[in-house]
């Protein structure tokens, strides 16, 4: 298996995209030539009938002054019968259609294109050590670098021994939802990669700012041992997503959202999160209402659990919220640290709470229907506005009603049984 490491050293070359107008154009509906970019258009209407020059020096002068953000990138060039689109920056991509709406025979074509490429392109042999893209059974290491990869995202179809993004590496991989030149991007976000086993933030350093993984239809063994700050306010420093139920993710230390924006979705088999030095604070974790999770095991670290298919739920340290969107989690089993429900009209199968253990309720009003509680002593659960129901009330095991801590609304009946 061959090592092929990420040196991003390719030269930025600017995207070209040529267009041949051709044939007759008239006012007769009237006719129209519209150039098209992030669903946003320039439009050029024949006012009469137009010679090809005159409808290239039309659509030339009509692009060039457009202030959309997405239009300004690229410059259009008059070189009859042809227009010529270049991006201004040397290395960004654009995604443009020009189309002709004409009641005639007016007609336009493409004829010529430079693709885009540079030191941020993962499809750009150069950026590679091996100098090639990298291919199957290749172990991909990307350390030691502040080079972003940006472009040329779609490796999908390629199957790694393994993909290691160290701790070392401080560039960026992927792009913003929000360009900074003040659209929502409509490129591709996310590196498409299918790894088999990958790992992020191994080693020293102190990490990428954002990280964001499509990985893919293939079952994949995923590790997180740590991240950067922030790239974007509010957006965890790692993104995932992919679609094999048999994915696992385990997570030690970082920040890490899994298909957390609409459309998105994903599926794990399991997720583990524990912790490396700081038990509270190493991981801080969230997860999309799609996302697929049905086995959850937590020992550190917040999350924010909005996962469907839920069946077995643990924590035995930390803060976790859950939204579960599942008919039913079948087992939420709390060892230790706090759980604040948020779930609605679903319900939870067995609930176990231990020592100094909290099940809370109140930050919902969102009823919830738990079958079955049992609490040990120093157990709490919390439900002041009394939206939940105790199907089977609560099972006081191995301790009295005095040494746990149930917060219920008055006027209850407490009515004791045999376990």
């Amino acid at each position: 298996m061959a090592l092929n490491r990420w040196i991003g050293g390719a030269a930025a070359v600017a995207q070209v995209q040529t267009e041949t107008v051709a044939d007759t154009w008239a006012n007769a509906q009237p006719d129209t030539l519209t150039a098209t970019i992030n669903n946003k258009d320039v439009v050029f209407t024949v006012g009469a009938t137009e010679t090809v020059s005159a409808v290239v020096a039309g659509m030339v002068a009509a692009w060039n002054a457009s202030t959309v953000p997405e239009h300004a990138e690229i410059t259009a060039v008059d070189a009859d019968p042809d227009i010529v689109f270049t991006a201004d920056i040397a290395g960004i991509p654009f995604i443009l259609t020009l189309v002709a709406d004409t009641a005639g025979d007016g007609d336009v074509s493409s004829v010529a294109t430079t693709a885009a490429t540079g030191p941020n392109h993962a499809d750009s042999a150069a950026n590679w050590s091996l100098g090639a893209v990298p291919v199957n059974t290749n172990e991909v290491i990307i350390e030691d670098s502040s080079v972003p990869i940006l472009y040329g995202f779609d490796q999908s179809g390629v199957a790694l021994a393994s993909c290691d993004i160290k701790q070392s590496y401080t560039g960026t991989i992927g792009l913003p939802t929000q360009n900074a030149n003040g659209y929502a991007e409509y490129r591709e976000q996310y590196l498409k990669i299918d790894p088999g086993v990958l790992t992020i933030g191994e080693g020293g350093g102190t990490g990428s700012g954002r990280i964001k993984i499509d990985h893919g239809a293939e079952p994949q063994v995923i590790t997180v041992l740590g991240s950067g700050a922030r790239a974007e306010p509010g957006i965890p420093s790692i993104l995932l997503k992919g679609s094999d139920g048999a994915n696992t993710l385990a997570i030690n230390r970082g920040d890490v959202g899994v298909a957390i924006f609409g459309g998105e979705s994903a599926e794990y088999a399991s997720l583990a999160i524990g912790y490396t030095t700081s038990q509270p604070t190493d991981a801080r974790v969230i997860t999309g209402g799609s996302v697929t999770l049905p086995v959850v095991d937590k020992s550190g670290g917040t999350l924010d659990l909005g996962a469907a298919s839920l069946t077995t739920v643990t924590q035995s340290a930390g803060e976790m919220t859950l939204r579960s969107t599942s008919d039913i989690v079948n087992t939420l089993k709390l060892d230790g640290g706090i759980c604040y429900d948020m779930g609605g009209v679903n319900t939870v199968g067995t609930l176990t709470i231990a020592e100094a253990a909290e099940y809370n309720h109140d930050k919902s009003h969102a009823a919830r229907t738990i079958t079955n509680i049992t609490m040990v002593k120093g157990a709490i659960f919390t439900d002041t506005f009394g939206v939940t129901t105790q199907t089977y009330g609560f099972d006081l095991s191995l301790t009295k009603l005095e040494d746990v801590v149930i917060h219920l609304p008055p006027n209850k009946t407490w009515t004791p049984s045999a376990i």
